[in-house]
C-alpha cells in the first residue's frame, strides 16, 4: 500500500479546507416557520401568484444588494402576496442566487407547500412571503435561537468581548445609508488561539432606528439561549446576529463600514406623534451632566469597589450593582422633589403612555418590560416611558398573540 507521510496529509487537508471555501456549496438549512392558521387550496389563484412571487424573486437573486421584495396580485385581494429575500451581506451574487433558488424550491415542495405564511432561514439568506403587506415593518417574531454546543472557557470574560463586540456592530449597521447593506462584522481575538466572529445584519427595508431596535432585542434573547457557549445566534424576520469562535462568513468579502454618524436622540413615548421607537444607548446615557456628577471614587464608595456580594446581575448594558449608604450618595434635597402629588403626575403620565401604545399609535406596542427603572423624568417630572428592546408591535385589529421566548424582568 502507499504510505504518506505527515506533510502530505496536511497538504491535502488544506487544500480540501481551500475548495470548501471557495466552491458553491448547498446552502445550510436551518429553520422554518408556517402558519397553520391560514392554508391555501392547491391548484388555486394563491397558488398561481405564489409561483409567481418565488420566481420573480429567484430571478432577483443576482442583485448586488443581496435582497429583493416583490408583490404578486395586480390589485390587493385575499390572493394578493408580499414577499422577499435577504442574503447574507458578504455572499458573492452566485452564492447568493443559489441560496434563493434552494429556499424558493425547498419552501412549497418540502417545508410549507399550503401555508399563506411561511419563513424559511439558511446560514446563507432568508426567505419569506405572506398575504399581509409586511415591507419596511420591524417584526421580532416568529423567532428562532441556536448556539454552538460547545463551552467556552473564562466565561465571564468571553461574555463580556461579546457584549463589547455586538455593542460596536449595531451602530455600523444601523446608521448604514439609505439602499446599502445594513450589515457589519468584525473579528476580535478572545485568546492566543481562539477569535471571535461576529455579525449583524437588518433587512434594508426597516429604519435605521427600527434595525436598532431589533438588533437591541436579539442582543437581549442572547443570555436566555447562548450563555457559556462558543456559539449563538438570533433569527428575527427583519434582523439576525450571530457569533462563532470559527469563521462563518468570507472575511476578505466583508467591506468596513463607513465610520457611524453620532448616535440620534433616542424618542420616548408619549410623543406628540407616532414614530419609530428606539432603544437608549447605555454609552449615550453616562455622557450627561447628570451622571457626571457621580465621579468613580465615589461609585466604588457606594457599591465596596464592585464588590461581586452586592452585584444584583447584569445584561447587554453591563453589570448592575446595588447601592450602599445611598443618603451618602445623592443629594437629600433631590429625595424631597417627589411629594405626593408629583407621584399621582407620574403614575398618570405612565398610565397615558399605556393607553397612546395600546390604543392611540399607528403601531400598536406592547412594551413587556414595564418597571421604574425604565421610567425617566424629564426637568418637569414629566414622565417618559423608554427602553423598547423588548418591546413587540402588534397589528392594527390583534389583541392577543404567543412568544416563544420569556421576556422582561
Amino acid at each position: 500500500m502507499p504510505s504518506f507521510n505527515v506533510s502530505m496529509i496536511l497538504v491535502i487537508l488544506s487544500s480540501l479546507s481551500f475548495l470548501s471555501l471557495t466552491s458553491a456549496q448547498v446552502p445550510n438549512y436551518r429553520y422554518h416557520f408556517c402558519s397553520n392558521e391560514s392554508t391555501f387550496t392547491p391548484n388555486s389563484t394563491y397558488q398561481f401568484n405564489l409561483n409567481h412571487l418565488l420566481s420573480s424573486l429567484s430571478s432577483n437573486a443576482t442583485r448586488e444588494s443581496g435582497f429583493y421584495n416583490a408583490t404578486a396580485g395586480q390589485t390587493p385581494t385575499a390572493a394578493t402576496l408580499y414577499g422577499l429575500f435577504l442574503c447574507r451581506g458578504d455572499l458573492t451574487t452566485d452564492a447568493c442566487q443559489d441560496c434563493v433558488a434552494t429556499a424558493t424550491t425547498e419552501i412549497v415542495q418540502q417545508y410549507c407547500p399550503t401555508g399563506k405564511v411561511a419563513v424559511i432561514w439558511y446560514d446563507e439568506c432568508m426567505l419569506r412571503y405572506s398575504n399581509r403587506s409586511f415591507f419596511s415593518t420591524m417584526q421580532e417574531e416568529p423567532s428562532k435561537f441556536l448556539w454552538n454546543v460547545r463551552n467556552i472557557i473564562e466565561q465571564d470574560r468571553f461574555r463580556k468581548l461579546v457584549e463589547a463586540t455586538l455593542n460596536d456592530l449595531v451602530p455600523m449597521a444601523t446608521n448604514a445609508p439609505s439602499g446599502a447593506k445594513k450589515f457589519a462584522a468584525k473579528e476580535v481575538s478572545f485568546t492566543e488561539f481562539q477569535t471571535l466572529y461576529s455579525l449583524v445584519q437588518c433587512s434594508p427595508d426597516i429604519s435605521g432606528s427600527d434595525c436598532n431596535m431589533c438588533l437591541w432585542g436579539a442582543m437581549a434573547n442572547l443570555p436566555m439561549c447562548c450563555d457559556g457557549k462558543q456559539g449563538g445566534r438570533v433569527l428575527f424576520p427583519s434582523c439576525n446576529l450571530r457569533y462563532e469562535t470559527y469563521p462563518f462568513y468570507q472575511i476578505q468579502s466583508v467591506l468596513t463600514p463607513s465610520p457611524p454618524s453620532p448616535t440620534p436622540t433616542p424618542m420616548l413615548l408619549p410623543p406628540p406623534a407616532p414614530g419609530h421607537l428606539t432603544r437608549p444607548k447605555a454609552r449615550s446615557a453616562i455622557t450627561t451632566i447628570e451622571s457626571l456628577k457621580f465621579d468613580l471614587a465615589t461609585i466604588e464608595t457606594a457599591t465596596h469597589k464592585f464588590s461581586y456580594d452586592k452585584k444584583l446581575g447584569g445584561g447587554g448594558f453591563g453589570e448592575v450593582y446595588k447601592i450602599l449608604n445611598f443618603d451618602e450618595c445623592v443629594d437629600i434635597e433631590k429625595q424631597r422633589l417627589l411629594d405626593w402629588s408629583k407621584r399621582d403626575k407620574i403614575i398618570e403620565g405612565i398610565a397615558r403612555g399605556i393607553l397612546y401604545l395600546h390604543e392611540d399609535s399607528q403601531l400598536r406596542v406592547i412594551h413587556r418590560d414595564l418597571k421604574a427603572s425604565n421610567i425617566l423624568l424629564d426637568e418637569d417630572m414629566n414622565p417618559k416611558i423608554s427602553d423598547f428592546g423588548v418591546a413587540r408591535i402588534f397589528g392594527v385589529d390583534q389583541t392577543e398573540g404567543n412568544t416563544s421566548t420569556i421576556v422582561g424582568t
